[in-house]
């Protein structure tokens, strides 16, 4: 990235300080705009090509970025606060939202695969580097990880476990 400053441009790597950066403007940059509220949270697809924007307007937009409208989007009931691609599987993402409810979304079909709901609105979320987990952050601070192949929900009052089988889209509940 290049700025430009007051007396030319320089390069990004030359910025020191926050005084510096707010003398120059960025150059070479793309507006996505939809939103009817703040943005929350973002995700970018392994591989760059898609952005996942969530919302306070209860709304995730699915960015192509050659293009400046949504490709898709997604719905929760309350705020979405929280939104991460799975770093294995592109077409999947996790959306954490104040409706209390975590949704495992497959962007190429737009469906919901999996849906489950807590007794606290989820305020962050983000699978492990692997894959293997999503942790999930909570309002009461707390957080709560869950095992991608067998997503496991544990409450005071039962404990279920949930699985989720990528290939075929099933839902195993035991």
């Amino acid at each position: 990235f290049f700025f430009q400053a007051e007396d030319g441009i320089r390069d990004a790597q030359e910025s020191r300080g926050l005084g510096d950066v707010y003398k120059r403007q960025v150059h070479g940059y793309k507006l996505y705009q939809f939103h009817n509220g703040d943005i929350l949270d973002l995700s970018w697809s392994e591989d760059s090509q898609f952005l996942l924007t969530a919302s306070i307007d209860m709304k995730v937009a699915l960015w192509d970025i050659d293009y400046s409208e949504p490709y898709k989007v997604f719905e929760h009931s309350d705020v979405i606060s929280a939104v991460d691609y799975h770093p294995k599987h592109t077409e999947i993402f996790a959306t954490g939202s104040f409706d209390k409810t975590l949704r495992i979304w497959d962007s190429d079909s737009a469906t919901i695969i999996l849906t489950t709901e807590f007794d606290d609105s989820i305020t962050s979320l983000a699978y492990s580097p692997e894959g293997n987990y999503l942790v999930i952050g909570f309002s009461h601070g707390y957080c709560k990880v869950l095992s991608y192949t067998c997503l496991l929900y544990t409450s005071d009052a039962a404990d279920d476990l949930l699985c989720v089988d990528l290939g075929g889209r099933r839902i195993i509940k035991k």
